[in-house]
């Protein structure tokens, strides 16, 4: 497929996307590979993927290739594979700010609807990334709606899935305590749950919802030192 840029040069299209990285943020580089190195803790445990607050879903196709690549022999030779990825957003944004969110620390996304993408769009991108991607189109799952409901809900309805490894992504506490209020007896142990802003002075209600879980179940926070994000995570049941 070509393309014309700014300068009128016709340029092939998928040859320029394959120069992607010169094109990114070294942040986002960054965020990816710490999420890479945390998924190779966990790619030899049975369980699935979660993450929570997809945004505009670049970690959850982010993910989908590391099960891809690390996982393949699995689920092509198993039909039952536990190697599942779950993304669970609103696609609404932000929809429920508490006390424990409040900061005098100002960021422009802190408000009702904050992060609000277009649903649609993801659901189309997901929709093309399936049908490019046969093998691993059926264990990609999207759970929509307020994670203070929709993740009880699931896990309900869903009682033998087990994940092992969770990244939680949704900045703020009510949603985040949810989560972490019924997700441990359905991690696998070894498994991992990564805080994206975990300490982030403009999003103290992840921070918190994460320190009660920490304190309550005597688990211990790490980091990786060279990455801003994910910012913290916990090994489970070890």
């Amino acid at each position: 497929m070509k393309i014309i840029d700014d300068s009128g040069i016709e340029r092939d299209f998928f040859f320029e996307m394959s120069k992607y990285a010169g094109h990114l943020y070294k942040s986002h580089v960054e965020r990816h590979l710490a999420i890479y190195e945390l998924y190779k803790k966990t790619y030899e445990l049975p369980g699935s993927v979660a993450e929570f607050g997809l945004y505009n879903g670049s970690t959850f196709f982010f993910l989908a290739r590391l099960i891809e690549i690390f996982n393949r022999p699995s689920f092509e030779i198993h039909e039952s594979s536990s190697h599942h990825l779950y993304g669970f957003d609103t696609f609404e944004g932000v929809v429920n700010l508490t006390d424990m969110d409040h900061t005098e620390v100002h960021t422009t996304k802190r408000y009702v609807a904050g992060f609000k993408q277009d649903g649609n769009v993801f659901l189309s991108d997901l929709e093309h990334f399936k049908e490019e991607n046969c093998g691993i189109a059926k264990r990609l799952h999207t759970i929509k709606g307020d994670a203070t409901v929709s993740f009880p809900d699931f896990i309900k309805r869903n009682p033998g899935v087990r994940f092992r490894f969770v990244l939680l992504d949704m900045d703020i506490f009510e949603p985040t305590h949810a989560v972490l209020n019924s997700i441990l007896d359905h991690m696998v142990p070894g498994g991992i749950i990564a805080f994206d802003e975990y300490g982030f002075p403009e999003w103290p209600g992840e921070t918190i919802a994460a320190d009660q879980f920490i304190r309550k179940n005597h688990l211990k926070l790490k980091a990786i030192p060279w990455a801003c994000a994910p910012a913290a995570y916990c090994v489970v049941g070890n």
